[in-house]
């Protein structure tokens, strides 16, 4: 018959203990990371707050809201046409003032839907 060394309910409960801190102490980082990605998802929210420049003669980019179909969204419940908004638009605006003369706003960018009577407004030529 073979006899085999057993240990003490103490000595596992000890052994075990340094396992369970870390356990918890990665859960814990788990969490605070996740709180920590939630609280930059709203701050990117809040900060690319949607304000359309008034209408000034100046050429301004324009990007076409539409309603998302069902499943169309992205990760963190955004709708698909705001993928890469404002960032392409703001490269787009700088390319093209650098590489012509199209007096435009570089850094302000307008959202309208296509039904929006702001998206065909014209500056008349007598006031050129």
């Amino acid at each position: 018959m073979l006899s085999f060394a057993w240990h003490s309910p103490v000595v596992i409960a000890n052994r075990t203990a340094p396992a369970r801190r870390l356990t918890v102490a990665l859960i814990a980082a788990v969490l605070c990371l996740t709180a920590v990605a939630a609280i930059a998802q709203r701050r990117f929210l809040a900060e690319t707050s949607i304000r359309n420049v008034p209408y000034d003669g100046r050429f301004t980019f324009v990007r076409v809201r539409y309603t998302t179909a069902p499943g169309g969204f992205w990760a963190g419940g955004l709708p698909s046409w705001i993928h890469g908004f404002p960032l392409a638009e703001r490269n787009l605006m700088r390319i093209m003032r650098d590489i012509c003369l199209l007096d435009a706003h570089t850094d302000e960018i307008n959202v309208l839907t296509l039904d929006d009577p702001e998206l065909f407004k014209l500056k008349p030529r007598s006031a050129q």
